[in-house]
């Protein structure tokens, strides 16, 4: 005779491979917005960003944080290049 638990089925690898497909695309679809945000100009990231601001609106379906976050990492990378820029400039005038 059967035991009741041998008529059991056990979904957990179905759970695991289901659960791995939907990070899978989650994180695709993260890429996707990740590598749009980086092809926008700053000036466009700031028109969006101003957008949302002025009107709760956005022209582009995008995450805040992602916006903020490629404007401060060009924001840093322009604050490093004047620094660096400043610095050479100053230590070559007597």
């Amino acid at each position: 005779m059967t035991e009741p638990q041998d008529n059991v089925l056990d979904l957990q690898k179905y759970r695991e491979s289901k659960l791995k497909k939907v990070e899978a695309k989650q994180a695709r679809d993260t890429l996707d917005d990740l590598s749009f945000v980086m092809e926008m100009s700053t000036d466009e990231l700031l028109s969006e960003l101003a957008c949302r601001l002025e009107f709760g609106k956005s022209m582009r379906d995008v995450s805040d944080d992602l916006l903020v976050d490629e404007l401060m990492q060009r924001n840093s990378a322009i604050e490093f290049l004047i620094y660096t820029f400043i610095e050479k400039n100053s230590k070559e005038t007597p």
